[in-house]
């Protein structure tokens, strides 16, 4: 397969980077060029993927973290209101002893 010169450049044009500087090193052999084009293609796409991969799981970890985190101030609001309400509770019931004292005919 022999390409014209305008096909080469439009394949170093729209290629990948590896691509493009691989077939700029063997600009002599155009057919070579085509067929390892693809492989470099992929290359970058593996890495990109792994890339990827490698971001997800960093955010994966991120995202439990926070939630964790969020679900232990959750608890801690919840047991603070529980103590706030048992105190208001135990205020109410010294109140009411006080009241029944006060009330009682000596």
């Amino acid at each position: 397969m022999i390409l014209s010169d305008n096909s080469l450049d439009h394949l170093l044009e729209t290629g990948t980077e590896i691509g493009k500087s691989w077939m700029k090193g063997i600009a002599g052999d155009t057919e070579i060029a085509l067929r390892f084009l693809p492989s470099a293609y992929t290359v970058e796409l593996e890495a990109e993927l792994n890339q990827l991969k490698e971001e997800n799981t960093l955010l994966q970890q991120a995202l439990a973290e926070a939630d964790f985190e969020r679900k232990r101030k959750q608890q801690y609001l919840e047991e603070l209101k529980m103590k706030t309400q048992t105190k208001a509770e135990k205020a109410k019931e010294k109140l009411k002893k006080m009241r029944k004292t006060w009330s009682c005919p000596l």
